[in-house]
């Protein structure tokens, strides 16, 4: 992808005025990034930190876990979202419960409290894994009839992924 085509693509998002569509495109690309900063930076440390914490035999428990509920979840939120409430809001809601149950978490990372910390992971990631779903609804739906743009929005996860490993890895913190 040259930059004259990425360009072209943030001036052809979507019908409106040029500085809408610059905003729109602008606004996505930023959406799928700080998703994909949040997901790299819990999703891909989490077995080393239960590797250092001594609870490395809860690793593929633990993992298992995200599994289920990523399969679970859009059952229920993606249902919510489709249905009752729009998309950006159950976004909003599962980004802010989830936040609140990742604030206790490290405190159960240890031998002592195993159980109560696999169910905060499990209802964590029950309320984390519809977002990445649903960022690309949310992601779709405002690109409109530019729906081939996307792959230009999309482009901003792995890049996401990549910020967050490298600030944790610079900031010391994985381990």
């Amino acid at each position: 992808m040259t930059i004259k085509r990425l360009q072209t693509s943030i001036t052809q998002c979507s019908s409106g005025s040029a500085g809408s569509t610059n905003t729109i495109f602008l606004q996505l690309s930023f959406m799928m990034l700080m998703e994909f900063v949040v997901f790299g930076s819990w999703f891909a440390t989490l077995g080393l930190v239960l590797q250092t914490s001594g609870l490395a035999s809860l690793i593929g428990p633990t993992y298992l876990l995200c599994a289920i509920a990523a399969m679970v979840s859009p059952l229920f939120l993606g249902a919510l979202s489709d249905r009752f409430i729009e998309s950006q809001k159950v976004l909003s809601l599962a980004h802010i419960l989830g936040g609140l149950v990742l604030l206790m978490l490290p405190s159960k990372v240890g031998a002592d409290h195993v159980p109560a910390f696999l169910l905060l992971v499990f209802v964590y990631t029950i309320f984390f894994m519809p977002t990445l779903g649903l960022v690309n609804s949310i992601s779709l739906r405002h690109l409109g009839d530019a729906k081939e743009k996307f792959a230009y929005i999309r482009i901003f996860a792995p890049m996401g992924w990549v910020i967050a490993g490298f600030g944790i890895g610079l900031a010391g913190l994985p381990a």
